[in-house]
């Protein structure tokens, strides 16, 4: 099936070993957006799958713009600051997010690199809302499997409230989602513009 909007982790891990790292409750790894034909996202980047899943649940039921955010990060973060913020300002990966009479337009895609420069997309998608809610629901679920068939992380005391508020939320906001993975996969119908970019 072509579709307009993917989306899809590449590959899901913890960061190390190191004392600092064996605390840190997010997975870390790739991720493969690809809006109207382009791929957004970069292999060069850690992403932070689970607070990355969070900020796209969100986007489920709420609009993303640079001036009314999700997270008050990039949709696609860095992986740090778990659990207290999503991402930070040097890395990751955003676009425009507009629920508009039962589709949802992206827009604006534009990846984010401190140290080599931001790659700005001239690609724009319309999707149905259903296709949208199947391609996130996807990603969380992959995202929520990792974690908890994993070893439980040492987190600090001081984090566990915050924690356990983090999956709460994740929990609630996928369910309602999950009955939409079992929907018959029909073909959506695209709108906007489709500049494909290898």
């Amino acid at each position: 099936m072509t579709t307009s909007f993917a989306l899809h982790i590449t590959n899901q891990h913890w960061l190390g070993e190191r004392e600092e790292q064996a605390r840190d409750g997010c997975s870390h790894g790739g991720i493969s957006a690809v809006i109207a034909g382009t791929r957004v996202t970069s292999d060069k980047l850690e992403y932070g799958i689970s607070q990355s899943a969070l900020s796209l649940l969100r986007t489920l039921e709420q609009d993303h713009t640079p001036s009314d955010r999700v997270n008050g990060s990039y949709l696609l973060c860095h992986g740090c600051t778990y659990p207290t913020h999503f991402g930070c300002p040097n890395f990751g990966t955003d676009w425009v997010v507009r629920h508009e009479d039962g589709t949802v337009f992206l827009s604006q895609p534009l990846y984010v690199d401190s140290v080599a420069g931001d790659t700005e997309f001239d690609v724009q998608a319309r999707v149905t809302i259903e296709h949208y809610r199947r391609e996130v629901a996807a990603f969380a679920e992959t995202a929520r499997s990792f974690y908890f068939s994993a070893e439980p992380r040492a987190l600090e005391e001081w984090e566990q409230d915050l924690h356990e508020q983090f999956w709460a939320e994740f929990d609630e906001r996928l369910e309602p989602s999950r009955s939409a993975r079992t929907a018959d996969d029909q073909p959506d119908e695209l709108e906007g513009q489709e500049g494909a970019r290898e």
